[in-house]
């Protein structure tokens, strides 16, 4: 009997010892690969690297916007589990199973539960006996081990090796370790001290304590573990990946035809539509029901759904929560504040574990110092709901890939790609890109890449980390400006001296309403020897304040808007469009003029009044009694508009439609932000010109025809000036890819002719009867130009006229183009725009 017995014994044990090594061949064997790949991941760990964005500066070196270093205070809920003495406790008794007084938990409890119960949560802890700990999984005992030691400081090699001979014995852990509980008390004392420090130099909400800023972090976190493993399940049970369901999520009606799916397989109670909406991408504002509920239902509502699920799914619910729960407590970290004070950032610096979970990241911010034209230089802004889905797109596939036991080629190809494409250029959540003006334009420059650092932890034994990858963070490149602040500031400072200086009996005895108290003005002026844009002044201003304060009720304002930039004369209402008025005059003399010559002495009569054969329509010129026989050179001197008329019917549609077409009218003019002149380019077919002479002729004057730009003039008047059609930029010098086109010779226009437009335009300026003699101009200035006034209806009516202003300076050897706008004003351009110029011209010192 003895000896059956025996035998039996011996076979059985021979069985476990071939299980046994069954198991060890497994583990060393067949998946070593995949648990080595799981005891690497475990000691991961990735620094990000910032980058620095370029900067936007002027050429005497002033700073329009650039980066300015700023430390932010960051927080990873793992690390403070792992290290805070109130995070152990709240993990511990999670691992128990209990709440905070100790008995089997019906629910979460908050970090100030655990701080308020501490000593009698620790109690409970030092009561625990080794067969309390025997009936934990392996893995929830191995980490409540973990945290019994690192809260009852079992550090030592001593204390440890006590601590493996305590669960061979029946006692209470505080017989063990009679100093346990000191050691407790010491630390909740220490710590709390330390939190009374950070505090005080860090800015809380009034009335907030650091935990409970914390334990919201937590709340969200854990809402973000729900959320997330939820539609892991869903995917499991519609035989999708994760990333695809959570695009297909995405589409509304998608989402509410796999929820009636999912509503069904789980035998829920409800409606189909509530489980979608529990189920919506968390950016998915519109459509997620929860977010208008408070962070604590929005969890019970979670939470309530995936107990309902998991029981269908046991083991699988289990390791999905698990994996959620790890990847969003160990990878995700959570901006705590930004741009601490530089004092806590030493003491953190100094002791990264002074309260553990809290670490200083060094950051960047965007600064705009001069708080200069904020609608050129534009600004930047976090990620949208688009550059999110993206991000977290991309990552889900990552970890897809990253979890897989064997990657082929392919999806080792894929993996290393995406890897570098999230950790170095991929958007993220914390960042941010170039939203309008020139941050915008310029983005792919002044935007650099993300550095990042992995290395493989040593482990307990103090060895150091093996670096695994490493790249370098690459720094956007700065952009140089051709604007000139002063010379922009001194524009509008001439704008509103010229608008208080108007004669009160100009104003009274115009023909026009006159709106002279909010100037609403376009002034541009390009440096014809480069391209550069000195002077781009749009009225009324707005500081960076403003700008970023008010935005959204100012892009409701329909009249006087700051947010249009006169200069560019985009995104305008009716009663703002743009027409050139008689500035425009000047093309259909030089189209006469490359025509034929004689155009220059040929006279046409005017009347005051001109009458339409055809159709009977009238048209008028601004003199009652007209200006009689009259030659080109008078017409442009007096803006003779009966002159244009007629030179137009003779001169044909086609000669002035393709003069403009090649000189730009009717397109962008090239400048780098485009999003403020876009709409503002007009001009008509050439077939409507053709079939309509009542519109050839109105075009021909700047009218119904034709619609532009400050800057689109000065270019035209800078063509007449020096023969070249510049191609005007903002950027005086820029490393990047992007520049302004080249310089387009255009048609060109002889000496002589060159020399009877610009007699013709100093005129206006210089002798008596010009339209802007009035304005009396130093001779010094050789301002050649043409006054313009433009009328403009909306909604049927006549609307306060615009006074133009366009030429170029000095005439003998021209420097500068300019045009003004200024907008509703209700006089001539000679009356209030040429006077904008002359203000200008005399505060600037040339010289410098």
């Amino acid at each position: 009997m003895n000896s059956k017995k025996i035998t039996r014994l011996v076979h059985i044990a021979l069985m476990l010892v071939f299980v046994l090594v069954l198991r060890l061949f497994q583990l060393q064997f067949l998946e070593s690969e995949y648990w080595e790949r799981q005891a690497i991941s475990s000691r991961l760990e990735k620094d990000t690297i910032p980058f620095k964005r370029g900067g936007i500066f002027f050429r005497d070196g002033q700073v329009a916007a650039e980066d300015k270093v700023v430390y932010d205070l960051n927080f990873r809920y793992r690390d403070f589990r792992r290290g805070h003495p109130v995070g152990q406790l709240h993990a511990a008794f999670d691992v128990l199973g209990w709440n905070e007084r100790g008995q089997p938990s019906v629910g979460d409890m908050s970090l100030l539960d655990c701080l308020d119960r501490a000593l009698l949560m620790s109690e409970k802890l030092l009561a625990l006996k080794p067969r309390d700990l025997s009936v934990l999984s392996s893995r929830d005992r191995d980490d409540l081990t973990f945290y019994l030691k690192r809260l009852f400081g079992v550090d030592n090699k001593v204390q440890k090796e006590k601590f493996l001979e305590w669960f061979d014995t029946n006692q209470d852990f505080l017989v063990a370790f009679p100093d346990s509980a000191i050691f407790f008390e010491n630390s909740m004392r220490n710590i709390m001290a330390r939190h009374r420090i950070v505090e005080s130099l860090l800015v809380v909400p009034e009335g907030q304590s650091l935990l409970e800023l914390i334990e919201s972090r937590r709340k969200n976190l854990k809402r973000l573990i729900y959320h997330r493993s939820l539609q892991d399940i869903a995917a499991q049970a519609l035989g999708l990946e994760p990333s695809t369901l959570r695009n297909n999520f995405r589409d509304s009606k998608q989402r509410l035809a796999d929820a009636h799916y999912l509503h069904h397989l789980w035998d829920l109670d409800g409606r189909a539509e509530y489980l979608a909406a529990l189920l919506a991408p968390a950016e998915d504002i519109a459509s997620h029901q929860l977010e208008d509920l408070p962070l604590n239902q929005q969890i019970k509502l979670l939470e309530n759904l995936w107990e309902q699920v998991r029981a269908l799914y046991k083991g699988e619910s289990a390791e999905t929560l698990r994996r959620q729960s790890y990847r969003a407590h160990r990878f995700r970290t959570i901006r705590f504040s930004k741009d601490i004070f530089y004092d806590l950032v030493d003491l953190i610096a100094q002791e990264p574990d002074f309260i553990p979970g809290l670490y200083v990241q060094k950051s960047t911010r965007r600064i705009y110092p001069l708080s200069f034209n904020p609608l050129l230089v534009g600004r930047v802004q976090l990620p949208n709901t688009k550059d999110l889905i993206e991000y977290r797109s991309l990552n889900d596939r990552f970890q897809e890939l990253r979890r897989q036991f064997y990657r082929s080629a392919k999806d080792e190809a894929s993996y290393r790609q995406l890897r570098h494409r999230l950790w170095s250029k991929t958007l993220r959540p914390d960042e941010t890109r170039g939203l309008a003006g020139l941050e915008k334009a310029f983005e792919n420059v002044m935007r650099g890449t993300r550095g990042y650092l992995q290395v493989l932890e040593g482990g307990e034994k103090g060895e150091l980390p093996l670096e695994l990858l490493y790249s370098a963070p690459t720094h956007g490149k700065d952009i140089v400006l051709s604007l000139n602040p002063s010379w922009n500031s001194m524009a509008e400072k001439a704008i509103e001296n010229a608008y208080n200086n108007v004669p009160a009996d100009l104003a009274n005895q115009s023909q026009h309403e006159v709106n002279l108290n909010n100037p609403k003005v376009g002034f541009a002026i390009i440096d014809l020897e480069n391209g550069g844009i000195p002077v781009l002044v749009s009225t009324p201003t707005l500081n960076r304040e403003k700008f970023n304060s008010d935005y959204g009720e100012m892009i409701l304002l329909r009249d006087g808007s700051p947010l249009r930039h006169r200069a560019l004369a985009g995104n305008y209402w009716p009663k703002e469009t743009p027409y050139p008025g008689s500035t425009f005059k000047p093309l259909v003399a030089a189209a006469a003029l490359l025509k034929d010559m004689s155009f220059y002495d040929r006279k046409y009569h005017c009347a005051g009044l001109m009458t339409i054969e055809e159709t009977g329509s009238t048209l008028s010129c601004d003199t009652t009694y007209g200006h009689q026989d009259i030659s080109m050179r008078e017409a442009l001197k007096k803006s003779c508009n009966i002159y244009f008329y007629k030179l137009a019917a003779e001169l044909g549609a086609e000669a002035i439609h393709s003069l403009a077409t090649e000189l730009g009218f009717g397109d962008l003019t090239g400048v780098e932000v485009p999003d403020l002149e876009r709409g503002a380019p007009y001009l008509s077919d050439l077939n409507s010109l053709k079939k309509n002479s009542i519109r050839l002729m109105r075009t021909a004057i700047g009218q119904v025809g034709v619609q532009a730009s400050p800057l689109q003039m000065a270019r035209f008047y800078g063509w007449l000036a020096v023969n070249r059609l510049v191609s005007p930029s903002l950027i005086d010098f820029s490393p990047s890819a992007i520049k302004a086109a080249p310089n387009f010779k255009g048609p060109q226009l002889s000496k002589s002719q060159q020399e009877k437009i610009t007699d013709s335009l100093l005129s206006v300026s210089y002798e008596f009867g010009g339209t802007a003699f009035e304005t009396g101009f130093s001779s010094d200035f050789e301002v050649a130009a043409k006054t313009g006034t433009a009328q403009v209806a909306a909604s049927g009516s006549l609307q306060p006229t615009h006074a133009w202003f366009a030429g170029y300076f000095p005439a003998s050897k021209p420097r500068y183009a300019f045009a003004i706008m200024c907008e509703n004003a209700g006089l001539h351009g000679g009356e209030i725009a040429s006077y904008v110029l002359k203000e200008f011209l005399e505060l600037i010192d040339f010289s410098k």
